[in-house]
């Protein structure tokens, strides 16, 4: 191969990637502003096959699949928040089918307190679809969180004061 035909070779290849970049971030984007708005999440991208890594140690840490994300992680700690969290992007890079998101979430605990936390997220994406997403946070916040409030208790609250 010559050098003009590795140019061009090198030159469509970038185009491409160039391309699927802008595609993904739209996605993203939008996904994160319905997610902000409260009328959507980025998990509403994720087949069923996909899957969430939190990298860590502690409690509420690893590999899951969607279903068991949101089922033993997601619905359980949003049910600790009378508002839940709503991400703000502060910055997004797109890299092909890959897609790296910086936000901050702010929310209030059922006990009125505030909640603060800052995520990194690293998407991968394929056709349009999140097949996976490895989520950075601040688990002590998050621990913070599940540890000291019990949903149960005020959803009794809630009823009680509905009836």
């Amino acid at each position: 191969m010559n050098q003009q035909e590795m140019s061009n070779k090198v030159s469509s290849h970038s185009e491409a990637d160039e391309t699927e970049s802008i595609f993904h971030l739209r996605i993203v984007r939008e996904a994160f502003s319905k997610w902000s708005a409260g009328t959507g999440s980025i998990l509403d991208l994720m087949p069923a096959d996909g899957v969430v890594v939190i990298p860590g140690t502690v409690p509420h840490c690893g590999t899951f699949s969607k279903r068991q994300f949101v089922t033993e992680v997601a619905t359980p700690f949003l049910a600790r928040f009378s508002k839940p969290p709503a991400p703000r992007l502060r910055k997004i890079w797109a890299d092909g089918s890959d897609v790296a998101v910086l936000a901050d979430a702010e929310g209030t605990m059922q006990d009125g307190r505030p909640y603060a936390n800052s995520y990194v997220f690293i998407l991968e994406l394929r056709d349009g679809h999140l097949m996976k997403a490895t989520e950075f946070l601040d688990m002590a916040a998050f621990n913070v969180v599940w540890d000291s409030i019990d949903p149960a208790s005020y959803a009794e609250k809630t009823t009680e004061e509905d009836q």
